[in-house]
């Protein structure tokens, strides 16, 4: 399709193109015009009858090979001069030197022609223009350019747009189209648009080149940052035009080589608001996938995800995108840069949900299988940098920030049991069913100059080491110092708070405190204490945190004994009840002790001073270990579920469960810093990322969450499924619980809550619904 105006006249004014051009001619045609049809077009680009032309101009039909672009081209050239003869001579001569080419042998065998020559003729008479047409070259070809995009790229107003624009028309160059606006909000009833042939576009490129199109990509950018940016700092998008450049600011960035630019607009959830107010969610999403090499470790699918779940919501503008993306798992990288920009709000108010469950894909900071398939125990050292585990005859060293083993330590002679390092964790003392204690010397590597800055993208299973033998010749001792005092299998062994003594069990009852002395001592240990349960069943002591009293367990009691003269202090009875273990609050006040399902707390000051600590409803389950946060803000407890569950130490709210084991949990211990958390089974020990844990009840167990919002979304009502199978419904910025179901035998699979709150309706596993 070829247009063409019958006008003469170079000046167009903007009233005639904002009341309708008139005097423009369509025709349609093919890829092989007649010589009578080149004519024709010829005469309405001079504005003469066919007859009125020049002999030459029939041998420059000859040279246009049928061609309706040629033919338009050169109609375009001429219509500056009008019907001159002199002229139409002077132009077949240049046809002559410069070639037409011949566009169909072009398309149908891709030989190398001279089209590009013949838009260069045409050009010549507006080189003042050139350079605004080589813009079109950045520009998407599936997607009209508006006025204002020209204006914005050009710094022009309007009507020094339209002129420009005009001129090129006239040429032949680029197609106007007109159409009224239907958007209030657009302040012009008219929009004017411009499209180029792909054509004409291929041969200029191959022309100008990657670098100059690159750059011209660049200066786009920069206009549209400078157009959109605000004095703080970040940008309103909402100042761009609202066709072309909504739709194309992927495209522009990616061909500018901006990739950088790229991610930080593409992860900006502002950003990504007020694009999608003016495009759709699904063109949004699309992007990641077009440029997903701009992106780092599944940035790109996380919003992509996170958008494509919500876009029933995105598409109400009414929603605010940052509420949205403070829904998502607390790991996830849309949480994160939700809750960095809640942080910075100082008006208003945003509903974070604390304590979610981590998303399934990474869930932890990292997981290993060790070369023992029956671990005893795992340590974190002073500064959560190591794990020591134990469970064959050796203990393993590990560095947790790139989850390898860095050392193994040799000298026993049967199974270890138990592992501890000292305050600085340069020395790990080890328990072992050899009737030993051993101090073996952590590398000095490890301890103070370990690289530590080293990542793995993801975590290996690790095999059985090949440089140990479970069962085979002895590996050379390399423990040093040795405790032969038990005469049966020791069980569990700690240092005390200032590393001079060590307190050591075993499993007949006895309990050792003992000094630590040096390998080159001929006694490298002295004996200070020895108490003895008289029962000989699973024992468990430790020292307080300030070292000043030291307990033993054994069986269903605990004994307080005072360090300074070895009396006893206290006895804590447990009824009959099997001690798992206990610990120490971090002010020594208190001792939490876990036995059955149970954690009761117990004052060491006072005898009639005990509280049960309400875990969970659900009592099936057995407490394998527990631990207290150093703030004393949290207990963890190791399940026989078997998971983690964690409670917040004030309140008693159950505020996090974390899962990934596969047998009971025999062991829990926060870092010193509070941000990790370690739980041990036989098969694998975890870290666990617990720095963004909060003292609220954890919302929607297992995803299922009900919410509603009053009094312009300042009042909040939540129903959600718990641990074991409880629906909990709770109000309020501060969790006030409203009610609580009991629990059920079977999982709850959803909630929900009426619209005045005044009923929950949830369903189970197996179609039951209450």
């Amino acid at each position: 399709m070829v247009s063409l105006f019958k006008t003469t006249s170079s000046e167009v004014t903007r009233a005639d193109y904002l009341s309708g051009v008139e005097g423009i001619l369509t025709i349609e045609c093919g890829n092989d015009l007649r010589n009578e049809e080149i004519l024709y077009i010829l005469s309405k680009h001079v504005n003469c009858e066919i007859n009125q032309l020049p002999q030459v101009v029939n041998d420059i039909c000859v040279k246009c090979n049928g061609s309706p672009l040629v033919s338009s081209l050169i109609g375009s050239y001429m219509a500056d001069v009008g019907n001159n003869q002199k002229k139409w001579e002077h132009l077949y001569v240049k046809l002559q030197e410069r070639g037409t080419g011949t566009l169909r042998k072009r398309w149908k065998s891709g030989e190398e022609q001279d089209f590009g020559k013949i838009i260069n003729l045409c050009l010549e008479p507006i080189q003042h223009l050139k350079d605004y047409y080589l813009d079109f070259l950045i520009f998407s070809k599936d997607i009209p350019v508006s006025n204002q995009i020209l204006e914005t790229l050009w710094g022009k107003t309007d009507y020094d747009v339209l002129e420009i624009m005009t001129q090129l028309n006239k040429r032949c160059f680029v197609d106007m189209e007109m159409f009224e606006r239907t958007e209030k909000e657009d302040e012009r009833s008219i929009l004017i648009s411009y499209t180029s042939h792909d054509l004409y576009l291929d041969e200029l490129t191959e022309q100008v080149g990657a670098a100059e199109i690159q750059n011209r990509h660049k200066k786009l950018i920069d206009k549209i940052l400078k157009l959109c940016s605000l004095s703080d700092g970040n940008y309103d998008w909402t100042k761009l035009p609202k066709s072309y450049i909504p739709f194309t600011i992927g495209y522009h960035l990616y061909k500018a080589g901006e990739h950088g630019l790229l991610k930080t607009f593409y992860t900006d959830l502002k950003f990504l608001e007020q694009i999608i107010k003016l495009t759709e969610v699904w063109h949004v999403t699309s992007e990641y996938y077009r440029y997903e090499n701009c992106f780092e470790d599944g940035e790109e699918e996380t919003f992509e995800t996170f958008l494509r779940r919500n876009a029933a919501a995105l598409s109400d503008t009414n929603n605010d995108i940052i509420q949205l993306a403070l829904f998502e798992p607390t790991d996830s990288l849309v949480y994160k840069k939700a809750k960095d920009y809640a942080q910075t709000m100082s008006k208003g108010k945003y509903f974070d949900w604390r304590n979610k469950s981590e998303t399934n894909y990474n869930l932890f900071n990292c997981k290993a299988k060790l070369a023992f398939t029956d671990m005893k125990h795992a340590v974190f050292n002073h500064d959560a940098s190591l794990v020591a585990s134990v469970g064959e005859k050796f203990a393993e060293v590990w560095m947790t920030s790139v989850v390898e083993v860095s050392q193994t330590l040799y000298g026993h002679s049967d199974v270890i049991n138990y592992c501890s390092f000292n305050s600085k964790g340069d020395y790990l003392a080890t328990a072992s069913a050899d009737n030993t204690v051993r101090i073996f010397r952590i590398g000095d590597s490890l301890t103070s100059s370990g690289d530590y800055s080293r990542k793995r993208i993801s975590i290996p299973n690790f095999q059985q080491n090949k440089n140990t033998q479970l069962n085979g010749s002895h590996k050379e001792d390399n423990s040093r110092i040795v405790f032969t005092e038990h005469g049966a299998e020791v069980v569990c062994c700690s240092y005390s708070p200032d590393d001079h003594f060590i307190i050591s069990s075993d499993v007949v009852g006895k309990t050792y405190v003992w000094e630590v002395g040096t390998e080159i001592d001929e006694q490298p240990w002295t004996i200070k204490y020895v108490k003895y349960h008289g029962h000989s069943d699973t024992c468990f002591s430790c020292f307080s945190n300030d070292g000043k009293t030291f307990g033993t367990a054994v069986y269903d009691s605990i004994k307080l004994w005072d360090f300074e003269t070895g009396n006893l202090k206290r006895i804590l009875d447990h009824n009959n009840y099997l001690v798992k273990t206990f610990v120490f609050t971090p002010n020594d006040s208190h001792i939490l002790s876990a036995y059955d399902s149970i954690i009761s707390k117990w004052s060491v000051a006072s005898e009639n001073e005990k509280s049960i600590i309400d875990t969970c409803p659900d009592k099936s389950y057995v407490i394998c270990s527990c631990c207290i946060s150093f703030d004393g803000n949290f207990i963890a407890c190791g399940t026989s579920a078997p998971s983690v569950i964690i409670i917040g130490a004030h309140s008693q709210n159950f505020v996090r469960h974390l899962q990934g084991h596969d047998d009971n949990v025999i062991n829990v211990m926060f870092s010193e810093d509070n941000k990790k958390l370690l739980s041990v089974s036989s098969t694998k020990f975890i870290i666990h990322d617990v720095s963004e844990l909060t003292d609220t009840p954890q919302c929607a167990f297992e995803g299922n969450l009900s919410v509603q919002m009053q009094k312009n979304q300042q009042e909040i009502t939540v129903a959600s499924s718990v641990f074991f199978n409880t629906v909990e419904v709770r109000e309020g910025l501060d969790g006030h619980l409203i009610s609580k179901s009991q629990s059920e035998k079977e999982n709850v699979t959803f909630c929900s809550l009426s619209n005045n709150c005044s009923e929950v309706v949830y369903g189970t596993k197996s179609g039951n619904v209450k």
